[in-house]
């Protein structure tokens, strides 16, 4: 679609982007939440709202690690090692 944007339309070219990556977000959150929810039992309130936060590179990584996730606690722990791993990144 963005190819075929005569020269008059490129300003939306960017929005466009922005849609799709915000797409591909949102579809990235809901099937690992859907994975989550087989793997290990629906997600806590308070898991699902740092869940919320977690970028692109972030969800693909908890898409892999949820594979080896046995119980609520495999969760928990990924997400406490993701927030010592972002402070330490701040520091």
């Amino acid at each position: 679609m963005i190819k075929e944007l005569d020269g008059s339309n490129r300003e939306l070219v960017p929005l466009l982007v922005d849609q799709k990556d915000e797409g591909r977000h949102e579809g990235e959150q809901s099937l690992i939440l859907r994975l989550l929810a087989r793997r290990i039992g629906q997600v806590s309130p308070e898991i699902r709202a740092q869940f919320q936060a977690l970028s692109l590179p972030q969800l693909e990584a908890l898409g892999e690690a949820l594979l080896d996730f046995t119980k609520p606690d495999d969760l928990d722990e990924w997400m406490r090692s993701l927030s010592v791993a972002d402070s330490k990144s701040n520091s």
